[in-house]
């Protein structure tokens, strides 16, 4: 599929469970009221029958305009009919997950920590969208040093396909990540701050200049 940069929202939702403190369809439900249009499900802890009655649960309720991923798990994607999946250097290809039946109709989206790498995905024809980062220091991800906000601006300069920024992003500088090029802004520890689903996300949205 062809993902247009228009169809990325500006704030992209991951869940976690230890941050939030809440089952995936608790946080879903209060992402979705703060305004949030895509969420990708993140789950590390649970087994597959365990995550797949979560999924399920968030299906059965969500309104037709959100878009949820899984991350991962091309198979528990096409499986629980999700919109897309997520993924990293050491998942399925994304060109192996996109030849899977019912593969043709995700949503792919692939990591990259360098300039370098977001560019030999781009050149992947499936693909769908680049995930670059982190861009800023990350209270969930602190393997990898910063890139900064130019590594979003060489990167706008040298592909057309969407660009989903990551890492330590929240109210005062999702903005500047816009206007650097991104598409839009991954977001896990800024949403989850104080329990505060709802608030933050309306917070984030408005930071980054999108009307609800």
């Amino acid at each position: 599929m062809t993902l247009q940069r228009s169809a990325v929202p500006s704030i992209y939702a991951l869940t976690d469970r230890g941050a939030s403190g809440r089952s995936h369809d608790a946080m879903v439900r209060e992402l979705v009221a703060g305004g949030i249009r895509w969420i990708q499900l993140r789950e590390k802890a649970l087994d597959d029958a365990a995550f797949c009655a979560q999924v399920d649960k968030v299906l059965m309720e969500l309104p037709a305009e959100v878009c949820i991923l899984i991350n991962d798990r091309a198979d528990l994607a096409i499986g629980v009919m999700a919109d897309g999946v997520h993924l990293g250097e050491e998942d399925l290809p994304p060109e192996a997950a996109r030849a899977l039946p019912g593969g043709a109709d995700l949503i792919i989206g692939y990591s990259t920590h360098s300039i370098d790498e977001a560019l030999l995905a781009a050149s992947n024809r499936a693909v769908d969208y680049l995930a670059i980062g982190p861009i800023f220091l990350s209270s969930t991800k602190n393997v990898r040093s910063p890139l900064g906000i130019e590594a979003v601006r060489r990167l706008r300069d040298r592909t057309e396909k969407p660009i989903v920024a990551i890492g330590g992003i929240d109210r005062t500088n999702v903005r500047s990540v816009i206007e650097a090029g991104a598409d839009g802004c991954a977001v896990v520890a800024a949403l989850y701050r104080g329990g505060r689903i709802v608030e933050n996300a309306q917070t984030l949205i408005d930071a980054a200049g999108e009307v609800r």
